[in-house]
């Protein structure tokens, strides 16, 4: 018999440390710069978020090909190429799954391109984290009904 003051406690996956309802939906993070690609993966993680990170063009097409994610979230510099690039390389072959823009880029002209790529949302740094994930979790709830469309929005402050 084990004795359970001495067993790990492991989180309930349906409910996340922030109080939303994740159900460990997988992102796929592509981000060029390790310490925002580090807080992100911390971050969304701990929202309940399964996180998957990537930081080059080439590696995140790689993963976006061969699994299933729930959303694309994706910063703007990588060095091997851009956001744009991976982005329009994910809409080349999955046109459905969300896609927000983390981006440092804040031109009008960069947040229209990163629409015009595919995203759903373009959401400019820095923000608050709270309005990032709220960004992610009504996304992928809106994924999930299937047949309904979204509305794509840019966010800035």
């Amino acid at each position: 018999m084990v004795d359970r003051k001495y067993q790990k406690h492991r989180p309930n996956t349906s409910t996340d440390v922030l109080g939303l309802k994740a159900y460990q939906k997988q992102i796929l993070c592509a981000e060029g710069h390790q310490d925002t690609r580090d807080f992100l993966v911390i971050w969304l993680g701990l929202a309940g978020y399964r996180m998957m990170p990537g930081n080059t063009v080439a590696e995140c097409v790689e993963m976006a090909a061969s699994r299933r994610f729930h959303l694309f979230l994706i910063g703007d510099r990588f060095l091997d190429g851009s956001g744009l690039d991976l982005a329009e390389a994910i809409r080349s072959f999955d046109p459905q799954t969300p896609l927000v823009f983390y981006s440092s880029r804040a031109f009008q002209k960069d947040i229209e391109r990163g629409m015009k790529a595919g995203a759903q949302a373009y959401i400019t740094k820095p923000s608050d984290p709270e309005l990032l994930l709220e960004t992610i979790r009504l996304l992928i709830n809106t994924d999930d009904r299937e047949g309904q469309s979204f509305k794509a929005v840019a966010i800035g402050e």
